[in-house]
């Protein structure tokens, strides 16, 4: 735990709280760059538990558009600091989230638990249609010289030293042009081990999916609404009222059907991306629709399926080109041990999507050449569902 960062978290919440005393703090992340604390504070209302946070530029920002226009279903910034930056927020609690109930062996309460998931993506999308300018200029505002791509100089943050950071909030942003251009040249790298070729053609398709997904910032009836763009099953916590979805760090304003893919590929970013049962994702697919769908213009909704198409198509390329490397050494993709799938068993799951999705296209035909060439190779290695469902 690092003192300095918890001094400057109790500093900040006499801002809101006025004189307050440090009861206790537990670390909840404890890396530069990632520090979050919970801070249990006596102020002259009684005890108060919040969490305190080093935020980077794009959750600022997005907590501060959240909370002036009263969206549920995030945590309320309570206070924050320049100088050092911090982050002070209302504490929803220790509940479980998606990932504990997709772990465990209880297929309903897992199933139930996508479904919440989905219903909170769509309730913040809805409260979010039309907010992209703001976004955008609270952004500019907390970080005047935030890069494209948010590779800045961390030493600026006193506590965020870690580049890791700036790679995190890029790659969650399937729509930048950087991580376009380093889906390209992955998959080239990794399909080149195989003998396939990515063709110029189908380089272009991924290019005009991507472009087919950019949206217009001040549009208030869709397809763009705030997104944390790393959506994943263990960044929400069920709380009394409702799952509560933390970790805006990649935030963004986008299209809304990269979110709408995290249940179709699925959890493009995640650990815990094993594979769902048909029917949960489609009742989590039907229950997001019944909430956002209603409120979109009418051309954006005719365009939904067309665009979770190409949505779910981009994220499952990108990520492949993200594992090759790891897949071809025969190395698992990090920390997690066997809480996470294996790097060969996510590519071809995420190539047989890519196959399926667009069966008589360019990109379908891609996958399915890279599938042979992989099954030739590595031989079949299926992505398991999650242990809620085996």
């Amino acid at each position: 735990m690092d003192a300095d960062f918890t001094a400057a978290a109790v500093d900040c919440a006499r801002s809101v709280f006025g004189d307050v005393q440090l009861i206790a703090s537990t670390s909840l992340r404890d890396r530069p760059g990632w520090f979050v604390e919970r801070i249990v504070l006596m102020t002259d209302n009684g005890q108060r538990s919040v969490i305190a946070k080093a935020p980077r530029p794009r959750e600022r920002a997005a907590l501060e558009v959240l909370t002036e226009a009263g969206v549920g279903g995030v945590p309320r910034l309570l206070a924050s600091s320049d100088n050092p930056v911090v982050a002070l927020m209302e504490d929803v609690g220790r509940g479980d989230c998606v990932a504990d109930h997709m772990l465990r062996d209880d297929p309903g309460k897992a199933a139930a638990a996508v479904v919440a998931w989905a219903e909170a993506i769509a309730r913040l999308q809805v409260a979010t249609l039309g907010l992209g300018t703001e976004f955008r200029h609270r952004l500019a505002a907390s970080w005047p010289d935030l890069k494209q791509h948010d590779a800045v100089d961390l030493k600026r943050h006193p506590f965020g030293r870690d580049l890791a950071v700036a790679w995190k909030v890029a790659v969650t942003r399937t729509d930048s042009e950087q991580v376009i251009n380093e889906t390209i040249e992955g998959l080239r790298k990794g399909l080149a081990h195989l003998d396939v070729k990515i063709t110029d053609l189908a380089e272009e398709e991924v290019r005009a999916a991507t472009r087919r997904l950019h949206v217009d910032v001040a549009s208030a009836h869709g397809p763009g609404a705030l997104s944390p763009c790393d959506a994943c099953p263990d960044n929400n916590i069920e709380a009394p009222g409702g799952l509560v979805l933390i970790d805006f760090e990649g935030a963004e304003f986008r299209h809304i059907a990269w979110d709408a893919a995290y249940l179709t590929v699925p959890w493009p970013t995640c650990w815990c991306s094993w594979r769902m049962p048909d029917a949960v994702t489609a009742s989590a697919l039907g229950h997001w629709r019944e909430i956002i769908e209603p409120k979109l213009g009418p051309d954006v909704s005719a365009g939904l399926d067309d665009a979770i198409r190409d949505a779910t198509v981009v994220w499952a390329l990108t990520t492949v080109a993200w594992f090759f490397d790891a897949a071809h050494r025969g190395d698992p993709l990090g920390p997690g041990g066997s809480l996470r799938p294996g790097p060969r068993e996510l590519i071809q799951h995420r190539l047989g999507v890519v196959a399926a999705t667009d069966s008589d296209g360019i990109l379908g035909r891609l996958a399915t050449d890279a599938l042979d060439a992989i099954r030739a190779a590595w031989g079949e290695r299926p992505l398991p569902l999650a242990p809620a469902w085996r």
